[in-house]
């Protein structure tokens, strides 16, 4: 407690003392005491709260998802390396494109207005960087991801995280936004997207097909990455397995004791 506050507490404790000692009484109410907000100070008002009262009821849709649209450009790109033999699944030949598709080439800031445009270029890459982290959440990170298909279900589909409002910062919906179903804050924020019609405007323009087909893209190549590493180690298991069999003739004993790390194995 600073001295402010300090100050605050003595003079409201002397006044308190002052008018009981008038009416004659010997101890302090102190359920009209802590009453004064002075003393105990208004209540904290919860982030998700706050948010709800700031924003406006009508739905603003990000100019970046709306050139996305207009552009037809993809959040993921993908290229096909080289067809892997003997494979009909498309998407074993599909590989999301190095990072540096998403920067530009070459930006010079020469002139006042090459910069300003770097600027916005920059801002704009900000914004679909953050559309990326939400699409790759929903199935790749756990506990975020948790989260954001809880609101996706809540909405009507992936489609309504390109046009989540912007409500002071992502933790929002990444931490202030309550699980449960039951919650009142919950309640309350998805009843107030709803009236802001966040569900009608993601399915007005085509977003949650958009969304499943940007996750496709991502979770193909990577499904194909994983079957082949697993195929890697099963082989590398069975070629074990087979050298193991080959092994020199002798007791069952002395084949376990070389298994063994040497701390482990019997001294003789």
């Amino acid at each position: 407690m600073g001295i402010v506050e300090s100050r605050i507490l003595a003079k409201t404790l002397l006044t308190a003392c002052d008018q009981a000692e008038k009416v004659g009484n010997r101890r302090l109410d102190e359920t009209q005491f802590w009453q004064d907000t002075t003393i105990r100070g208004t209540p904290r008002q919860p982030a998700i709260r706050k948010a709800i009262a700031r924003s406006s009821k009508q739905l603003q849709v990000s100019r970046v998802v709306q050139d996305l649209q207009d552009k037809h450009e993809s959040l993921f790109s993908l290229h096909s390396p080289g067809r892997v033999e003997n494979n009909s699944d498309p998407s074993v030949n599909l590989q999301l494109a190095s990072l540096s598709c998403y920067v530009q080439a070459s930006l010079q800031t020469s002139s006042l207005a090459d910069f300003y445009n770097f600027i916005i270029y920059c801002e704009q890459q900000q914004q679909l960087g953050k559309i990326r982290l939400r699409i790759f959440r929903v199935r790749l990170w756990v506990g975020r991801g948790e989260r954001y298909d809880l609101i996706a279900r809540d909405l009507g589909g992936l489609g309504v995280l390109y046009i989540l409002p912007e409500y002071g910062g992502e933790s929002v919906w990444t931490k202030e936004l309550p699980k449960s179903a039951t919650k009142p804050n919950r309640i309350a924020m998805i009843k107030h997207l709803r009236e802001q019609r966040l569900p009608e405007e993601a399915e007005r323009r085509g977003l949650h097909t958009l969304a499943e087909d940007e996750v496709a893209k991502v979770l193909g190549p990577t499904k194909a990455a994983l079957d082949q590493v697993i195929e890697n180690h099963l082989s590398q298991a069975n070629s074990q397995v087979s050298s193991d069999d080959e092994r020199p003739c002798g007791t069952g004993d002395d084949w376990l004791q070389s298994k063994l790390p040497r701390s482990c194995q019997a001294r003789t």
